[in-house]
């Protein structure tokens, strides 16, 4: 291994050992001899700075602060990094807006992404290159007098449920009723095909038998299609209900806690127990959590920077507040796009 990838592996490890807190604080830390990893984070710091890197020169102060939360050299740089960063990061996004409103869409995206890795959680970039990847489409209708967005849905996608996208693309509120004649925005999206009663009526008769068989998947195929048809229709809406359930019991005991929880959160409404279940679930969800958190911890410091970053992953979907992983998640890759630049050069 090339002496700039070692160098590189060895700061990965050691900036690890700031972002685990208190969850995985390693002995050198507390140590007398931190100041060599201190002064070796503080020369890669610089390092970075100089090479226009804020974002990993300020990984690198906060790492040193988890070591040594009095250091004043780091409080002092990373208060002036983070400043930094953000005054660049507002410039850079002032100059996409600009160069959008001139017709110059790739100096747009290039300055909305140099935007995003000054700052990741700079929502309004965020949007707006979601917007100009995924420009949405629309069509114009005139409303006619009467008419309610239920009505414009049903028309449009032969179903009542696009009533709250059609009133978020006309910032309307989204239990307006009728609406005074003007022009509206339609969002295009394919319509379902037309649902006839006596279909209704056979895959209601199917899926009642589907269900008292114990074959819920089956019965969450369709009543999927039924809602789809008709969101309000009460005995399509019962039996996914009890389908969720015990399919969400089922992977609780059989300790696959994301998809029980996938299969719990679609149950509309009230249902007997639901609220227990919830409860133990994410208990256990938690716990495992944990288990996975370590497990990547323990990936990073053996430099298997993929593997760590699976085990975070599975973190965040086990319990999604977890900010631990979150944090690693992000700095982990941003250390696997460094290796792989120092490899390719």
């Amino acid at each position: 291994m090339s002496r700039p990838l070692i160098a590189l592996y060895l700061v990965a490890s050691l900036v690890l050992l700031g972002f685990a807190g208190d969850r995985c604080r390693y002995a050198l830390a507390q140590g007398p001899d931190r100041q060599p990893v201190i002064t070796t984070l503080a020369e890669k710091a610089a390092t970075y700075e100089a090479a226009d890197e804020i974002q990993l020169a300020l990984l690198c102060w906060r790492s040193i602060l988890e070591f040594d939360p009095e250091h004043q050299e780091a409080l002092a740089n990373r208060q002036r990094l983070e400043a930094q960063a953000q005054e660049r990061a507002r410039a850079s996004y002032q100059a996409g807006r600009a160069a959008l409103a001139q017709s110059r869409p790739k100096d747009a995206r290039r300055a909305l992404l140099v935007t995003l890795r000054l700052d990741p959680r700079f929502l309004d970039a965020r949007r707006q290159l979601e917007q100009f990847m995924n420009p949405p489409v629309y069509k114009w209708y005139r409303i006619e007098p009467g008419e309610s967005l239920a009505d414009l849905s049903r028309k449009f996608y032969r179903t009542a449920d696009g009533a709250d996208l059609i009133a978020f693309a006309n910032d309307l509120p989204a239990n307006a009723q009728l609406l005074t004649p003007r022009m509206l925005k339609i969002p295009v999206r394919a319509a379902p095909p037309p649902y006839k009663a006596q279909k209704t009526d056979h895959d209601l008769a199917r899926a009642r038998k589907l269900s008292q068989a114990g074959r819920h998947e089956k019965v969450l195929v369709l009543t999927e299609r039924l809602r789809r048809a008709d969101p309000k229709l009460r005995e399509a809406v019962q039996l996914e209900n009890r389908s969720r359930f015990t399919l969400g019991q089922r992977f609780f005991r059989q300790r696959q806690y994301i998809k029980a929880k996938q299969m719990l959160d679609g149950i509309q409404g009230k249902y007997p127990g639901l609220e227990a279940l919830r409860t133990d679930l994410r208990v256990q969800s938690q716990k495992q959590a944990e288990v996975h958190y370590r497990d990547g911890v323990k990936f990073f410091l053996n430099d298997e920077l993929e593997r760590a970053v699976e085990n975070w992953r599975l973190v965040l979907g086990l319990d999604p507040d977890h900010e631990e992983a979150a944090a690693s998640i992000r700095e982990a890759e941003t250390l696997l796009q460094k290796l792989k630049t120092v490899e390719e050069e």
